[in-house]
């Protein structure tokens, strides 16, 4: 039986508020993203097939498990006639006076001898379809005990479908006993019980069918043995990254375990769950953002919420934002967010509407050439409620540095170096432990201090030592630590003497 794997499905772990909002105030490098097809089409998500019976609960006649394992076989569906004509010949033999005659135990036996004699002859791990077990013999436990459940039940005997972790089999009622049947073996009949297969002049040869170790063992109804046709399909299609079968094979088999009242181990809805996350997570693999938020609203839409979908809903949501702020459409992400705010948590909503608020201010002031005007606009961000986390006030101060930064260079730049540093304490007022200010404030005065010096220099050169003086004593007002301007003044004292 195939292992359907669960839990791949996650597009990011569960980063911090810090790790998952710093891009915003970071230099990036946007991703080279494909543009959305808003002509995605999606898997079905209408059953292909819907079982129909008068009948009522979990037991199944011998036929009416040959055609829903035959409907679970392939999709889309085939004409079923051929298929259920091979079925009818052997139904016909295990119906027979003959066959009817034995005892229980002799039948139930001679079902699974009759079986390999007639259909069965290869084994393959991955083969779990009706329809190709009876056309061409090659099956695996799931399709074996379907086959022998329904032969069993023609032949008048109480059946029971078992299902372990990655096998399933059958068991059959033998005077108040079940006896399990191996369906994978031809002496699989009470697996552990010595059995002669040959004699002759050498005398007689033996075989003992080991007892399997069947981990986690439970019986399962007859809707629950012949759905994990579909239920392997599902897995296997979703394997090979085949979609539209695998959410086919998944949803015709919800729909026909719905209200399985003696199916305590129903596993359709987290198996079908499983089948849309992982496509939605596909999706974005493929860099449609938008079209996976989409296919996860459908299934949702049509099949109701999930702990599984919802989970899943979080991330591909929070991914499909994030793309939006990335790409300064912070009006769409906003579009998106509100529109599907009910489905996520709070925490998500906490650092969703984050993301938004520090894109928005992002936007703004790549749009704001003024230094000035960007400084005034941020204050006033700092004061929103969305602003309180010591997280989001240190990336919007990274903001304000960058202005303080760029009044600075542009002093600087045209020679404006006592504006320049005004410009650099008026920010180290604002952002005491910025190094950056600081730095440049440094790195201005000294430039203040060498066109003080340029400017001694050339009045001392020129014998007007008095004016000379006044232009050091001025300069040292406002870098008194100077030790060029301290020098100079020291020279022009003893050369004034």
């Amino acid at each position: 039986m195939k292992e359907f794997h669960i839990g791949l499905v996650r597009s990011r772990g569960t980063p911090t508020v810090i790790s998952r909002l710093k891009y915003l105030f970071s230099a990036i490098v946007l991703l080279l993203i494909s543009s959305i097809s808003f002509a995605q089409v999606f898997p079905s998500l209408e059953p292909y097939y819907s079982y129909a019976s008068n009948a009522q609960g979990s037991t199944l006649s011998a036929h009416e498990m040959i055609t829903t394992g035959l409907s679970f076989s392939e999709y889309p569906m085939v004409d079923q006639r051929k298929y259920m004509n091979i079925y009818l010949d052997l139904e016909q033999q295990v119906t027979s006076r003959t066959f009817m005659s034995m005892s229980e135990r002799e039948r139930a036996e001679a079902v699974l001898t009759l079986m390999y004699e007639k259909k069965l002859w290869k084994y393959q791990k991955n083969q779990t379809k009706l329809t190709t077990l009876l056309e061409d013999g090659t099956y695996n436990c799931v399709s074996a005990s379907v086959l022998y459940s329904a032969l069993a039940k023609a032949a008048g005997l109480t059946v029971i479908g078992n299902r372990a972790s990655d096998h399933c089999f059958c068991s059959v009622l033998i005077d108040g006993k079940y006896i399990d049947v191996e369906t994978t073996n031809p002496m699989g009949f009470e697996p552990g019980i010595k059995k002669q297969i040959s004699s002759g002049s050498k005398g007689s040869s033996y075989a003992i069918i080991p007892t399997r170790q069947y981990n986690g063992r439970h019986v399962i109804s007859d809707r629950m043995l012949v759905s994990l046709i579909s239920r392997n399909l599902s897995a296997f299609t979703m394997d090979k990254r085949d979609y539209s079968s695998s959410v086919a094979h998944a949803v015709v088999r919800l729909l026909f375990l719905q209200g399985e009242k003696n199916e305590p181990n129903n596993d359709s809805r987290t198996d079908f769950d499983t089948v849309c996350a992982n496509y939605a997570v596909e999706l974005q693999k493929s860099k449609k953002f938008l079209d996976s938020l989409l296919w996860l609203d459908s299934v949702i839409s049509r099949w109701g919420e999930s702990d599984l979908l919802l989970n899943n809903y979080q991330d591909i949501g929070y991914n499909t934002i994030l793309y939006y702020c990335k790409q300064n459409n912070t009006d769409y992400a906003q579009e998106i967010y509100d529109q599907r705010k009910k489905l996520f948590d709070s925490e998500n909503k906490e650092i969703i509407e984050q993301m938004i608020f520090l894109s928005r201010i992002q936007e703004k002031i790549s749009t704001t050439k003024d230094p000035v005007q960007k400084l005034t606009f941020l204050r006033e961000q700092k004061k929103s409620p969305l602003a309180a986390s010591a997280d989001i006030q240190k990336q919007i101060d990274g903001q304000i540095e960058n202005c303080h930064l760029q009044l600075i260079v542009d002093a600087a730049n045209a020679s404006d170096y006592l504006v320049a540093i005004d410009y650099a304490k008026e920010g180290l007022i604002e952002l005491p432990k910025s190094t950056k200010i600081k730095s440049l404030l440094t790195q201005s005065e000294n430039n203040y201090a060498i066109t003080v010096h340029n400017e001694f220099a050339d009045l001392a050169n020129a014998g007007q030592y008095q004016k000379a003086k006044k232009v050091v004593e001025e300069g040292l007002k406002l870098v008194p630590k100077n030790a060029t301007l301290k020098n100079d003044l020291k020279r022009i004292e003893q050369m004034i003497k």
